[in-house]
């Protein structure tokens, strides 16, 4: 058969080029020692394949078979254990140029806010991405306009329809637009009505010169939709081909469909003592002829015997079987053996139409410091909505604020002067010395728990996964989830001095201003570094913050928040020696209520300098391979 022009023309260049690529999960521990036993899982199986730009790619497979892994893998939230990959070029190592590179619709509801509308949603993850605010504004509404969620953007998420949010996920993949998607059960619940629209989407995409990669259990939108499909089984890649190839590949018969102009001049049927199965339908003057014939039989030989029984073939159509069929064979270990292997190499240049996508162009960044202003007001905005969303427990947590000082106000009328010759290096008054203990319990709480509530939050509710997708630092994600906390944590202390001083008279007048930021902020600092340890604790473990936990009572009961350490044994005080929280409170207690300078304190301060230089690094460094690891075992969307 002579070539088309299309045939002669180059291959695709590979948009993405996986080599050999094995992914082996280790396995899990088990009780009463959980110790690990056994060769864990085996995911993906020394996987080969290529992806051509401007492709429409298809993955196939059962529930099971290593898609969803594949697919975490490509876009760098799995390492694999063996093998290579590449995107645009760009190695799996190079992680942060690939996740500029790639979108990724994971079909996953619980990676969006739920509390937030669809438009805060997408503002979110565009400063994740470094957008410019009018730039990402504009291609929010045009991705809205194309997906039709105009009415979506304006409805917070968790009262979207099932529909609204797939097409909330795809435009999210499509924010930066990206030159690489990867779809996984993007049409999942969609009506026909979406499923169309979505559809035309995707096709135009691929016409701009996007490569898409599409995994769906639909074999009709693999057939509709894919100019090549890969199936994997069990890890294992069986066929990667077009649909036809893979319909020739696996066909156990051709039926064919023949119209006739006549009967046979004796008028018996030419197709009795056929060895070739026929079924004959009579249609006025013409008949329909349905033979079966297998791949090695020709064609040639049903017509030699049509022709010398006298009957005139007036066409004929070849029906082959579907993708379901082929489907079927390859997933089947019955049928395995003798399925033979197909990997068709990457496809001609076959661009139809030209692109009318907006945004087709490389999107504008924000650079340096804009980038992280940008993404730090991002999150600081998020948690706000989020905040004000649970207006009671907002007003709950004021109310705590003020019994909390109510009743330790009475609490130090009680004592009286009872307790002044322990308190006289900060003056002697109970209510002003408790009142600075409870209240900078909340920057210890801060720092101690929300970096460590931050990552098992982003677990539970999926978002971790969809923002370390995006080329934000992991670092900077971790410390901007927990900036809110410390902010609210500001509030709180506020708020405790101004109801104590106001309300009821605590002597907090004659503090040093310079002596409290300095300690506050080395106290931060040092609470900072245990907390981004208990969050490495909680990637690995998913079991609770035992080290936060056990820092929290210790401080409540050795560091003098509720009495001066003065009461406690001397092997307690000693103990309490090592505790930040001591040296934090008796800084700031003596600059707020006696007006220390730094140099005063200058013993304290040294000793949190100490804990910040120990802890901080440490706890980041705890905290990278934390996160490795969890690569490695492909559990940081677990909890």
């Amino acid at each position: 058969m002579p070539s088309g022009p299309a045939d002669r023309r180059p291959p695709l260049k590979a948009a993405i080029d996986v080599v050999e690529l094995t992914k082996r999960f280790p396995p899990a521990p088990r009780p009463p020692l959980f110790l690990t036993r056994g060769e864990g899982t085996l995911a993906v199986d020394h996987v080969t394949f290529q992806v051509g730009q401007g492709e429409i790619f298809g993955l196939l497979g059962p529930n099971g078979a290593g898609k969803t892994t594949l697919v975490r893998i490509l876009c760098t939230l799995v390492e694999p254990t063996s093998g290579r990959a590449s995107i645009l070029g760009h190695d799996l190592a190079d992680d942060h140029a690939i996740r500029r590179l790639v979108g990724l619709a994971s079909g996953e509801e619980r990676s969006f806010y739920w509390r937030l509308s669809g438009r805060e949603n997408l503002r979110f993850f565009a400063a994740l991405h470094g957008l410019p605010r009018r730039w990402a504004e504009q291609r929010i509404e045009e991705l809205a306009a194309m997906l039709e969620l105009e009415e979506a953007l304006g409805e917070r998420f968790d009262r979207l329809s099932t529909g609204s949010r797939r097409r909330l996920d795809i435009a999210r993949a499509l924010l930066h637009d990206p030159p690489v998607l990867f779809l996984d059960e993007p049409t999942r619940s969609l009506d026909p009505a979406a499923t169309a629209i979505v559809h035309t989407l995707f096709r135009d995409l691929a016409a701009s010169g996007k490569t898409l990669f599409l995994v769906t259990h639909r074999l009709e939108e693999a057939e509709a939709l894919c100019d090549r499909v890969a199936i994997l089984h069990r890890g294992r890649l069986r066929a990667v081909a077009p649909v036809s190839e893979l319909r020739r590949a696996v066909s156990r018969k051709r039926r064919y469909r023949l119209r006739l102009a006549r009967t046979s001049r004796d008028g018996s049927p030419p197709w009795l003592g056929w060895p070739w199965p026929a079924k004959v339908i009579q249609e006025g003057e013409h008949l329909h002829l349905q033979v079966d014939l297998p791949p090695e039989v020709p064609l040639d030989d049903v017509w030699g015997h049509l022709r010398a029984a006298g009957l005139q073939v007036l066409d004929a159509s070849l029906e082959e079987d579907g993708l379901e069929e082929a489907f079927e064979r390859y997933t089947c270990e019955d049928t395995l053996p003798d399925v033979p292997a197909v990997c068709a190499p990457l496809p001609t240049v076959n661009t139809i139409g030209e692109p009318h996508l907006p945004g087709t162009v490389e999107p504008p960044r924000c650079r340096g410091w804009s980038t992280v202003w940008r993404r730090t007001g991002a999150f600081l905005r998020r948690d706000f909505f989020q905040q004000v969303s649970y207006r009671l427990a907002t007003l709950l947590q004021v109310a705590g604020i003020l019994f909390s000082v109510t009743a330790f106000y009475f609490v130090a009328q009680l004592l009286g002067g009872a307790a002044s010759p322990l308190l006289s290096e900060y003056g002697g008054n109970y209510f002003a010395f408790v009142l600075v203990g409870i209240a900078y319990s909340a920057y210890q709480s801060a720092g101690l728990f929300a970096f460590s509530e931050a990552i098992r939050g982003g677990q539970v509710q999926g978002t971790l996964e969809a923002m370390l997708v995006t080329p934000t630092p992991v670092g900077q994600i971790l410390m901007t989830s927990a900036l809110w906390n410390f902010l609210l944590a500001s509030l709180q202390v506020l708020l405790y001095i101004l109801i104590g001083a106001l309300l009821f008279g605590a002597p907090v007048g004659h503090a040093h201003i310079g002596t409290a930021l300095l300690t506050l902020l080395l106290s931060i600092l040092s609470f900072s570094g245990l907390g981004i340890l208990s969050a490495g604790f909680i990637l690995v473990t998913k079991r609770g913050d035992p080290i936060g936990a056990v820092l929290a009572a210790l401080s409540s009961l050795l560091s003098g928040v509720f009495y001066p350490i003065g009461v406690l044994p001397r092997s307690l005080q000693r103990l309490a020696s090592w505790l930040p929280m001591t040296h934090a409170l008796r800084a700031m207690r003596l600059a707020l209520l006696q007006g220390a300078t730094p140099s005063q304190v200058l013993a304290d301060l040294g000793w949190l300098a100490l804990f910040v230089l120990v802890v901080f690094p440490g706890g980041l460094l705890a905290f990278q391979k934390a996160l490795r690891r969890a690569r490695r075992d492909g559990s940081l969307a677990q909890y």
